[in-house]
């Protein structure tokens, strides 16, 4: 690292776009900027760049700019090597965190009576346990989150606690053992998890996650809606040929219908209950990130318009027949929903209804989620980047045309497309709508002129951002 004047900031011509341009950020408003070449044998980005800038600027700001004795001037000098020490460890915490994928492997477990009897009991068992655990957090929120700044002469205040969190929460646990003795039947690292997943329920439900975005009041689940619990640690070889070795529920069947690939690291285990059966939901850890090809062909780029008469059409005027799997399928779910609705509540003859009709919905979901995968497969083997409209699906779902997008699946199809396309290290570009929809001077229809502005505009954005990228050649 070196400390150098804005007046001695390297010139255009030597140096990176990203280090010159922090270098000049980081003198706009001071008379320091940082001049960052590398960091032990691996580059620093700009973002990391910008944040030690800004970090060791207002360490050296505050120590420089105030008027202080030399006794404060020390412990000021020592505050920004601390700064600067604390900085690039989270540099490097931040360059090296980025060398883990991580990616999902679902197989079908085929358990003994006994062991499905046991996971219902588990399922059972800790869906209580959930509820119990919420009711806490809602008792002491409901006692504690206003303040009291006025009351009568005479009243009663009732004696605060402390806050319930993750870990007051998991001390709880081995008394929960010796009250319930059943409990210690279930794996702890298990029942930990039910404490960590009311921890992540109720601070979205406060603060929100990481966008921001606050979710609902939690509810208290039924026994029939908690159907996950996971093993957060899962040992190298707990798969034996066509046995996976689940702590305290033994050896359990599971049809390996794809392999585990080599190198991958299994992590966590979910088991997972559902219509149809039972799941197991591997976590997997890959060391080797793809990254994007650098000799993208400029023939291999193409633009898709999402629609509803058809799922997508390419820039080359080639349709995607929509299959409308819902649509097909909606005569024989009413005959089974009214055969739901004619059951008595409570009694098996509906048990059996429920569950069949839970079925038929699962098989739905599976045909649009395999056609989903075969159609980004298609794109994919044959495009580099491909470009589509940023579509604002949920208001699209508010609207008459309710039934056909939840149908057409499109948020889901995107999210595949684009997951698919960065491990193959290939580009997907969400490009806003606007001004996409335009009528051509040409005889071509309606659907392929959208996607011909859609790929001018990408194209005309991509030239821009080259023509950008050049000055610094």
């Amino acid at each position: 690292m070196q400390i150098q004047r804005r007046d001695e900031c390297p010139d255009k011509e030597s140096a990176t776009p990203d280090l010159y341009q922090a270098c000049l950020d980081a003198g706009t408003g001071s008379a320091l900027s940082l001049s960052i070449s590398r960091f032990g044998n691996e580059s620093i980005s700009s973002s990391t760049t910008c944040v030690i800038v800004l970090s060791v600027w207002a360490a050296y700001k505050r120590s420089l700019f105030n008027r202080l004795s030399d006794n404060r001037i020390l412990i000021e000098f020592g505050f920004i090597c601390i700064t600067i020490v604390n900085t690039f460890m989270l540099a490097w915490i931040y360059e090296g965190s980025d060398k883990q994928m991580r990616t999902a492997y679902q197989y079908k477990l085929r358990p003994t009576k006994q062991q499905a009897e046991e996971i219902d009991r588990w399922l059972s068992m800790l869906c209580a346990q959930y509820n119990y655990l919420l009711a806490d957090r809602f008792n002491w929120y409901e006692q504690n989150r206003c303040p009291i700044n006025a009351c009568p002469l005479v009243c009663s205040l009732p004696e605060l606690r402390d806050n319930p969190d993750y870990y007051s929460q998991k001390k709880t646990l081995p008394s929960l053992k010796k009250t319930h003795p059943h409990y210690g039947e279930i794996h702890s690292q298990v029942l930990q998890d039910v404490v960590k997943r009311v921890k992540v329920t109720f601070d979205r439900f406060l603060s929100g996650d990481s966008n921001g975005k606050r979710s609902g009041k939690p509810r208290f689940k039924p026994r029939d809606r908690y159907r996950t619990f996971t093993y957060p640690q899962m040992k190298d070889n707990c798969i034996q040929g066509s046995l996976i070795n689940l702590p305290k529920l033994g050896n359990i069947k599971l049809i390996l219908h794809r392999p585990i690939p080599t190198g991958f690291k299994i992590k966590t285990a979910s088991i997972t209950k559902k219509a149809d059966g039972y799941y197991v939901t591997l976590s997997l850890e890959d060391s080797t990130v793809p990254t994007v090809k650098p000799d993208i062909n400029p023939d291999s780029i193409t633009g898709i318009d999402m629609g509803l008469k058809e799922f997508l059409t390419t820039s080359e005027g080639e349709p995607v027949a929509i299959p409308q799997h819902y649509r097909k399928s909606q005569k024989r779910l009413r005959v089974i929903q009214k055969r739901v609705s004619r059951r008595k509540k409570g009694s098996n003859r509906r048990r059996k209804a429920v569950k069949q009709l839970g079925k038929q919905h699962k098989k739905v979901a599976d045909k649009r989620k395999d056609f989903h995968f075969k159609t980004a497969k298609q794109l994919l083997s044959k495009y580099d980047v491909v470009a589509h409209e940023d579509l604002n699906v949920k208001g699209l779902s508010k609207s008459r045309l309710a039934l056909s997008v939840h149908d057409a699946g499109w948020s889901s199809f995107l999210s595949i497309l684009s997951n698919k396309a960065e491990n193959a290290g290939l580009l997907v570009i969400a490009v806003n709508a606007s001004g996409t929809s335009q009528d051509c001077s040409s005889s071509l229809p309606r659907e392929l002129c959208r996607v011909a502005h859609l790929t001018d505009k990408l194209l005309k954005n991509q030239e821009i951002a080259w023509q950008r990228s050049t000055l610094w050649i």
